[in-house]
């Protein structure tokens, strides 16, 4: 059976809490899934530095929610549809496909 390995983490916005989910402990992880990713002011993007070893899955207007997949999964391999507050990645695995959903749910109150 295939595994893959997917960290989850809401990083409140902040690139600096950011940061070491995509570079530091990155190539640990199949699958990153952030809640409220920083945005850069100057365009409609998210943190993810072309040496990278994720592919960023982010919506083009912005996003509360995104997904980075490790690069040793080819773009060939999987399909993506990534909304404000969702987004989500489907993956073909040897073993059959594997569907991951990062969804962005405000607090209540």
């Amino acid at each position: 059976m295939t595994a893959l390995r997917i960290l989850h983490w809401n990083t409140q916005k902040s690139k600096k809490a950011q940061i070491p989910a995509v570079d530091a402990i990155s190539e640990e992880y199949d699958v990153l899934a952030i809640q409220e990713p920083w945005r850069n002011p100057h365009m409609p993007t998210t943190y993810c530095p072309r040496s990278s070893p994720y592919y960023l899955l982010y919506a083009a207007e912005g996003g509360r929610a995104c997904i980075y997949i490790n690069k040793k999964h080819p773009p060939a391999q999987w399909t993506y549809k990534a909304q404000s507050d969702r987004c989500n990645i489907t993956i073909q695995l040897p073993d059959g496909p594997i569907t991951v959903i990062c969804v962005y749910s405000p607090p209540p109150g």
